[in-house]
């Protein structure tokens, strides 16, 4: 990126600190590069705080469903904050055409320490394919997100369709031999 002479750039960065980075201030070394060569380091200060925090605080292991059918599992919510937090709720990422069919409850207020449970049901379409897929979820509220979730999913085929098309099969079978001993053949 140049920059002319005599000129100013704003540049905005965005920096993502882990959870268990402690709170308080930090420093952070910039390096500047210029094209002659010649190298300069600024110092910036960053302060972190652990008023608004939040986490998904529960495993989800060996979910299942069956395509057509609903799924439905637990979500914990823990205020990792040192302040209250009201409106909080759980935005999911779901696989092409899953349909979430009910969040309850739908927002919920907690206090620092405290774990609050979403009950989650979700709309498998008949047409999924057998496998194994991903849903990502997060705790929101305001302007503060937990870490995204990733929550493994597999889906087994229903075999239920396998009966009606045998028994069409079986039908048809039926009323062509009756049709030619009835009428015989031509």
């Amino acid at each position: 990126m140049a920059i002319e002479p005599l000129a100013s750039l704003f540049v905005e960065a965005r920096i993502s600190v882990s959870e268990s980075t402690t709170a308080g201030n930090h420093q952070i070394i910039v390096k500047v590069d210029r094209d002659d060569g010649q190298v300069s380091f600024t110092p910036l200060s960053l302060t972190i705080n652990r008023d608004y925090a939040l986490s998904i605080s529960n495993e989800i292991q060996n979910l299942s469903g069956i395509n057509g059918q609903y799924v439905s599992f637990q979500i914990a919510v823990a205020n990792t904050g040192k302040l209250p937090m009201n409106q909080v709720g759980i935005k999911l990422d779901l696989p092409y055409k899953w349909m979430v069919q009910g969040v309850n409850p739908g927002k919920m207020s907690l206090k620092p320490g405290e774990n609050g449970l979403f009950n989650i049901q979700l709309a498998i379409p008949a047409s999924q394919a057998a496998g194994n897929f991903q849903l990502k979820a997060t705790a929101i509220t305001g302007n503060t997100s937990s870490p995204v979730k990733i929550i493994p999913v597999t889906v087994q085929s229903n075999h239920s369709y396998l009966f009606w098309v045998i028994a069409l099969l079986v039908l048809a079978a039926l009323s062509t031999l009756l049709y030619f001993r009835k009428h015989g053949r031509r």
